[in-house]
């Protein structure tokens, strides 16, 4: 059995059971390395992500391959999607049909390219074009000393409308911490799927007085036993964050986007982004 299996189409939803009805708990988008648990791969196929997660992909999702071939993969794959959705198309033309959608992080392996055009190869190996300019390098966009608070904000706000989807990390859809997840990511901070387990990384703010741009605060529904709402600060107690949809909210009585329902259930916030401890 091929112990890794890499997502082949743009989003691939990943549910808690081998089953459609099954409640999707997170999702993997074209391009991830996943491993394989299942020891005879049926219609579902139990997973591990990157980030630990576990649940079950439809096998049709992902081609599976072994060792040698995600080695290639993880090397080859250097052209990364930057803009929040586009189409891969059959031929240098957006009148061409279409190969397949992708969203903004997607990895895939440069083939040719042209002044306008890149083509590029799937985990699939189907090939198609995309538009140049809405590619970099990966190495371009992801730097290992990771983006700046201001890079953080200003790809926070590009999601600006995108709505809310329980178990969504994508422009397709996010839930509150699939979407911090995903612009820390896209910065070069790798955080944890949930929200309970982004509030262990970075430095504790032991005030409101000291928060900064980028950094992240918590919430607690109400009756919750631990933390459930997650957003990103951007200055004066304002913050992005999706709930119904990506949107901006404040923590200051005053401000006309004041929430107080959710300053009542504020927990406190960590900093990621110069923090002394990091992310994590």
């Amino acid at each position: 059995m091929d112990p890794w299996g890499l997502v082949r189409v743009s989003v691939a939803d990943v549910r808690c059971g081998p089953d459609q009805r099954s409640e999707q708990v997170t999702q993997a988008i074209m391009g991830t390395v996943v491993s394989v648990l299942t020891r005879r791969p049926q219609k579902w196929i139990r997973v591990r992500l990157p980030d630990g997660y576990k649940g079950y992909i439809h096998k049709g999702l992902l081609q599976l391959v072994d060792d040698r071939l995600v080695r290639r993969w993880t090397r080859q794959a250097d052209t990364l999607v930057t803009v929040p959705w586009t189409l891969i198309y059959s031929r240098r033309s957006p009148h061409s049909d279409p190969v397949s959608d992708v969203v903004v992080g997607t990895r895939l392996c440069r083939v040719e390219e042209s002044t306008r055009w890149i083509q590029v190869r799937l985990p699939d190996s189907r090939q198609g074009w995309l538009a140049r300019h809405e590619t970099t390098r990966f190495s371009h966009l992801i730097h290992p000393e990771g983006g700046t608070p201001g890079d953080i904000i200003r790809l926070a706000r590009r999601f600006l409308g995108i709505p809310y989807l329980w178990g969504g990390l994508t422009p397709k859809g996010f839930d509150c911490s699939g979407f911090t997840q995903t612009v820390f990511g896209l910065n070069g901070y790798q955080l944890p799927r949930d929200a309970y387990q982004q509030f262990r990384c970075g430095q504790k703010i032991r005030s409101r007085k000291e928060l900064a741009p980028a950094d992240l605060l918590f919430f607690k529904g109400s009756g919750a036993k631990r933390i459930s709402h997650v957003a990103i600060h951007l200055a004066r107690e304002q913050f992005i964050h999706c709930s119904d949809l990506v949107k901006i909210n404040s923590l200051n009585p005053s401000a006309s986007d004041y929430d107080a329902s959710l300053e009542e259930h504020y927990v406190g916030a960590r900093r990621i982004v110069g923090g002394k401890n990091g992310a994590c």
